[in-house]
């Protein structure tokens, strides 16, 4: 598939003529297709960008933002203290890449930075779409979509992990679905480059660390990739940058103790177990809420102790993830509708403890026209949603390029899945997925119109 790029590459030299040419004619429709997305996507994000200029507290209007400005502002205003500011923080891929360019650009230097890389992950997604034969108008489709989620139009706006983190997985699927297009070691550079962009996406957000370990068995289990020089780099290749972390601290503090995180495993433990408490109306024990962070076995007693509790937790999540398109943070942030856009637990505590008819009675509350609103885009996201259960089925079932679809649905099912062990659910969890619901929806729509056809 270099052609895709390069409208050749080194499989040129091992195809005829007319399948140079051929080749060569896809990877230029590839290229101006996206050319005309890109159009579409400076457009939009020129105008957003303005409107920014309006309120630079938009900024910092995203989950945990604030506090990343806080250490983005210390790492660079710390004078001598650098290094302890640095390893005072956890986590440093949580803001240190955005500091950098911070330091350069300051607020419009990282904004233009993300709202590129943002488009990165809308050609990443068409080039997939290449890659899996969708005739062109599916592939166009696909992009749109992609610039259309409300996660690729105001996270590049905006001091959050997921501006980075959305294009490092989209590029990595894309370089190891080349790579599984090919025949065994053929392509083995591809999958190089796949994990090592899994590495960045690891140093950044640590929900994909599990992943490599699946995708060494997914490998090791097709006999063309089962090879030792495939399978074996997998896991240590995307551990790259953690485990450079980790000998940086160890040869500057003398130790591999990290300070605590606001947002680690126990962290999260702590605040789904409140979610618990408070649906289950117990208190919770006082040194928990002191130190408000649990352990594994702790956890395991509150759901133990309140079972119904739990599973409603994990229901009202999973209705949240499904069905909410993330309307409100878009009315809220760019029309000055809805509640305020930093009641980040209004909608948390409603689908926690309120029945529907409450809830839908707290969305009337803020006017018609918010109602309005809310309501054409729930029904834009319901159709693409079928879309993309058509699409689903279809990926599954299809015999051609097989590997590469297993891994699609293998990265889509794993990374919802591991959402649940966050303490709440939000939909700005689903948007590393965006590119994947992109290609899904196109797929099933291509479906549909084939059925109509006939």
């Amino acid at each position: 598939m270099g052609g895709l790029f390069l409208g050749g590459g080194q499989d040129g030299f091992r195809m005829s003529a007319d399948e140079r040419a051929e080749r060569t004619g896809e990877g230029a429709r590839t290229r101006t297709l996206i050319l005309h997305l890109l159009a579409i996507y400076l457009v939009i994000h020129a105008l957003l960008l303005w409107y920014d200029s309006s309120d630079p507290g938009l900024f910092v209007l995203g989950d945990r933002s604030e506090q990343r400005q806080s250490k983005i502002n210390a790492i660079l205003n710390g004078g001598g203290d650098f290094w302890s500011s640095l390893f005072a923080n956890s986590n440093p891929g949580d803001y240190l890449y955005q500091a950098f360019v911070y330091h350069i650009g300051g607020r419009y230097g990282v904004i233009v930075l993300q709202i590129a890389l943002g488009f990165v992950g809308v050609a990443c997604t068409v080039y997939l779409a290449a890659l899996l034969n969708f005739p062109p108008w599916a592939m166009r489709l696909a992009g749109m979509i992609m610039i259309l989620m409300p996660g690729s139009l105001w996270q590049p706006h905006t001091l959050v992990t997921e501006a980075l983190y959305n294009p490092a997985v989209a590029a990595a699927s894309l370089f190891i679905g080349i790579f599984l297009t090919k025949n065994g070691t053929e392509g083995a550079r591809y999958l190089y480059y796949g994990l090592a962009l899994i590495a960045v996406a690891i140093s950044i957000r640590v929900q994909l660390a599990a992943f490599p370990f699946l995708l060494a068995a997914y490998l090791f289990l097709q006999p063309q990739f089962r090879q030792w020089r495939l399978v074996v780099p997998v896991v240590p290749i995307s551990f790259l940058f953690s485990v450079a972390w980790l000998a940086f601290v160890v040869a500057h503090t003398g130790s591999l103790a990290m300070p605590a995180s606001d947002h680690d495993m126990g962290t999260n433990l702590y605040n789904r177990a409140a979610r618990i408490a408070k649906i289950a109306q117990v208190e919770l024990d006082p040194a928990e809420e002191e130190r408000e962070r649990l352990s594994v076995g702790e956890f395991a007693r509150h759901v133990r102790d309140n079972p119904a509790a739990y599973l409603r937790t994990l229901a009202t999540d999973g209705l949240n993830l499904a069905f909410n398109p993330g309307s409100i943070i878009l009315l809220t942030r760019y029309f000055s509708l809805g509640p305020k856009a930093d009641d980040a637990n209004l909608w948390t505590n409603l689908r926690d403890r309120a029945d529907p008819r409450e809830i839908l009675r707290s969305v009337a509350d803020f006017g018609y026209l918010f109602v309005a609103c809310v309501l054409l885009i729930q029904a834009a996201w319901m159709l693409l949603l079928v879309a993309c259960g058509v699409g689903f089925f279809q990926f599954f079932f299809a015999n051609d390029h097989r590997s590469l679809r297993i891994f699609l649905l293998l990265l889509f099912v794993y990374s919802l899945a591991v959402l649940f062990l966050s303490g709440s659910v939000r939909w700005q969890h689903r948007t590393p997925v965006d590119f994947l619901l992109s290609l899904l929806a196109a797929s099933g729509a291509a479906r549909i119109a084939g059925w109509r056809s006939r």
